[in-house]
Order: C-alpha cells, then sequence, then structure tokens
C-alpha cells in the first residue's frame, strides 16, 4: 500500500479509503489510485482488513435441510442464491452451513465458525440452532423458523395472506369441495393452511379438509394417487404447500383421468420459474425471492452493526394462470 501511495502521489490512508470506495476521497483521485494498483498487480488482503477490524466479513447461512426445507427445492435455492448475489455486493462472503447429525450438534458447529452473524432458515424446532448462535454471542436473523426467541428478530412471507387469497380465489371461480396438500406441522404451512381454513369457513363451501404430503414432486404426485385410489374425486379446489407438490397433483390428477381446471383447479405457493411454464401454467401464490434475500441481508448487516432491527412479513400476492383461470 505504501508502494501505492508513492507512485500515485498520495498518502497511505488516501490509498486505503480508495481501495474501500469510501466517500471521503473524490471520484477521479479514486480512479487514479485504482489504475496504479491494476497496474502494479495489486490485491487487497481482505485476510489481515478482516484481522484489524476484528470482523470476517463472512455471514453464515445456516439452514436446516429437513424434511420440511431441504435444499434442493427451488424456492430455497433462490432465496440462497440472492442472499449471495446480496452479501457480494455489500463486500461479504457467505458460508452455508447444512449440517448432518442433530441440531445441537450442529448448532455448536455453526457457533464456531469464523462468522459476523448467522441468518437461520429452517424449523429448528428445539432451538438448539438458536442456543448455539446465542451462546456465541452471534447477531442471528429467523428465517421460517419454528423456533420464536423476543432475542431475535423473524422474517417471513405472508403465509396467512397467502393461504387466504388462494381460499378467495377457488370460491371465486366456483369451487366448493376444498382440499389442502401439505404439511401442517411446519410453522410456515401451518400458517398457509390457518388462512385457507378461515376463509373457506367464512365463505361457507360444502367441504374443507387436509391432506399430509411431502415437500416434492413424487410426494404430491403419490399423495394424490393414493386418495384418488380410495375415495376418488371427493374435492373440486386443491391448494398446495408448494408449487412442485402442485405439480405432482396435476400428473396424478390427469392419470386418473381428471382435467385441470376442468375438473379440479389447482393452485401452487412461491411461483417458482417453472411454475409458468407448467401444463397447464400454474396459478401459485407469489413470494419475491429477490426481495426475500435482500432484506435478509439488509437486516442482518444492520444486525451486525448494531442496530436494532424489527420483525417482518413480506406480502404475498395471487398469480392467475390457467391451472386456477
Amino acid at each position: 500500500m505504501a508502494d501505492i501511495a508513492r507512485l500515485a502521489n498520495v498518502s497511505k490512508i488516501t490509498v486505503s479509503r480508495a481501495l474501500n470506495d469510501s466517500p471521503l476521497v473524490r471520484a477521479d483521485t479514486k480512479e487514479a489510485i485504482r489504475n496504479v494498483a491494476r497496474e502494479h498487480g495489486y490485491r487487497f488482503n481482505k485476510a489481515a482488513r478482516n484481522l484489524r477490524l476484528r470482523r470476517h466479513h463472512t455471514i453464515a447461512v445456516a439452514f436446516d435441510s429437513n424434511a420440511h426445507h431441504p435444499l434442493t427445492e427451488p424456492f430455497p435455492i433462490a432465496v440462497i442464491a440472492r442472499i449471495a448475489e446480496s452479501l457480494t455486493n455489500n463486500g461479504y462472503d457467505l458460508l452455508v452451513c447444512a449440517e448432518t447429525g442433530t441440531s445441537a450438534d450442529w448448532g455448536a458447529a455453526i457457533a464456531a465458525k469464523p462468522v459476523d452473524g448467522v441468518i437461520v432458515i429452517g424449523s429448528d424446532k428445539d432451538g438448539a440452532m438458536v442456543d448455539g448462535i446465542r451462546r456465541a454471542q452471534l447477531p442471528a436473523i429467523l428465517c421460517g423458523s419454528d423456533h420464536v426467541d423476543d432475542a431475535y428478530p423473524t422474517l417471513s412471507g405472508d403465509n396467512v395472506h397467502g393461504g387466504e387469497l388462494a381460499a378467495s380465489r377457488l370460491y371465486a371461480v366456483g369451487r366448493r369441495d376444498l382440499l389442502f396438500l401439505g404439511d401442517i406441522d411446519n410453522s410456515e404451512e401451518r400458517q398457509r393452511w390457518e388462512g385457507f381454513d378461515e376463509t373457506a369457513r367464512r365463505l361457507a363451501v360444502r367441504s374443507l379438509r387436509q391432506l399430509p404430503a411431502g415437500i416434492g414432486h413424487g410426494d404430491g404426485y403419490e399423495a394424490m394417487g393414493r386418495l384418488l385410489e380410495g375415495e376418488g374425486r371427493c374435492f373440486d379446489g386443491l391448494f398446495a404447500r408448494n408449487d412442485m407438490v402442485a405439480m405432482g397433483a396435476v400428473r396424478a390428477l390427469e392419470r386418473a383421468g381428471l382435467s385441470v381446471p376442468g375438473d379440479v383447479s389447482v393452485i401452487g405457493y412461491d411461483d417458482i420459474p417453472m411454475a409458468a411454464g407448467f401444463s397447464p401454467p400454474l396459478t401459485t401464490i407469489a413470494q419475491d425471492s429477490r426481495r426475500t434475500g435482500e432484506e435478509i441481508v439488509a437486516r442482518v448487516l444492520a444486525l451486525v452493526d448494531g442496530e436494532t432491527v424489527d420483525s417482518v412479513k413480506l406480502p404475498t400476492t395471487l398469480v392467475v394462470r390457467r391451472s386456477c383461470a
């Protein structure tokens, strides 16, 4: 850095500020210093900076990769991609922690990582992961977690409203026998069911039921297939826990000789990219993965800087396509 300062005819502190994009340095001076640095192969030493500032400039995403939130599902992957992009734009690195074993084991493992803060995505039902983060005195934000802790802010989509939108849409297209396909043991989907159930009962539908199903395309296909084989079609409107389950259910309905939306109207959740290209195009409750990732990062970095952060619910919206037109 001293060499760059001499070559650019400025002080070392000006070089440091310029390479850190400080507003205290004029734009033309920054560019001149950066040109000298590039010309002479200078590389900023992040490890040395972090040691000096006692910061790691790394945020962990602690992902509860279980049956409720597998890391292979499209929406969580999209959110993590947006988190990574936003962290990079803010000069931070991402460390994904999807440990095996009990939550107590990997709660302790996360606490030992060289990170400045933690984003918890997933259920953490027993709170062991949060307990490990607390012991390490790490700032954290909880996203889609069953564990509620007043010490940590939460961020989630407005799942109750999503369920309300689904029930209202099915009713609006004339459906009166409704089915929710999902796992209400999971907090986010329980909220979707609660909004769906309350709205359907208020609208006085003829029948309403909930059928457990796993999280993937095959789970939706198998659960729907078993229901149709055992009881036949006992519903005319379906709301699924996510888009993948909805798509699997549509294929099972078609295999049974039923049409979507002719015999059954179907609504998914998340608005993943393939929903629009599915046949038939899938009506769904949309969550904005880009905004979710950016909001998560803004809040965890504020916590790292010692600021107070409130919990937030992000909006959900209905996207109408042919499966429930």
